[in-house]
């Protein structure tokens, strides 16, 4: 089993033979604060404590960002779920109007994205259908490659990607590199660098400096199975 991020942090501190109280003073914070994180009682702490509390223990921050990544989305999985139970809300509502068919690009058309309102037939080679809840005029498709994004996303799946769209850390994305090549990932970002995180875990993130940000030429808002 892995370990959690409260044991990790034990581990470090231990072994600098330094105490609680040392630590958390050290890295800004409260001795009862970060004595719930590394009991594991606190809701997910943030990435710049950890970061903090890394550099104080001379640890490595980025196993401690990937266990942290799959917590905070735990969470507020958990939490949206809460709020639908006291909401009564049950299920989601369908869509209504009719499916209509988006391309499915490749790396290189997806990185030179036309200014239309809709993609002309010979656009792309292939179509598919997408429900009506799929409402950005400009949506597109994108075959996953590798298992970079496994479990979540397997290779052979298509994601639909809404361009020109505000993104949110945690969500997942297509990206461009300075070569033109698509990649999907889940992405965080903060004043110092952005992440690029995979799913699956034989996988590290990849940092990235403030100034050497890929385009995001868009969000993920569906999965789409085809067999």
């Amino acid at each position: 089993m892995n370990k959690s991020i409260g044991k990790l942090l034990r581990e470090a501190r231990l072994k600098k033979g330094l105490k609680q109280i040392e630590v958390a003073q050290k890295a800004g914070i409260s001795q009862p604060y970060y004595n719930l994180i590394e009991n594991d009682k606190s809701r997910p702490p943030s990435f710049y404590a950890i970061e903090k509390i890394a550099h104080v223990l001379g640890c490595d921050p980025k196993p401690l960002i990937k266990i942290l990544e799959y917590k905070q989305l735990e969470y507020k999985t958990k939490e949206i779920e809460q709020r639908k139970q006291a909401l009564g809300i049950k299920e989601d509502r369908e869509p209504y109007g009719k499916p209509r068919q988006i391309p499915v690009l490749n790396s290189v058309s997806a990185d030179k994205l036309i200014d239309t309102d809709e993609y002309p037939p010979d656009w792309a080679d292939e179509w598919i259908e997408v429900d009506t809840g799929v409402t950005n005029p400009k949506a597109f498709a994108l075959r996953v490659q590798g298992n970079s994004m496994e479990p979540e996303f397997k290779e052979g799946e298509y994601v639909v990607i809404a361009p020109n769209i505000q993104w949110e850390n945690g969500d997942y994305v297509a990206v461009v590199n300075p070569k033109g090549e698509a990649a999907l990932k889940k992405i965080r970002k903060n004043k110092d660098h952005m992440l690029l995180i995979p799913e699956n875990p034989k996988y590290e993130p990849i940092v990235l400096n403030k100034d050497e940000d890929p385009r995001v030429i868009g969000k993920v808002v569906r999965k789409i199975k085809k067999y």
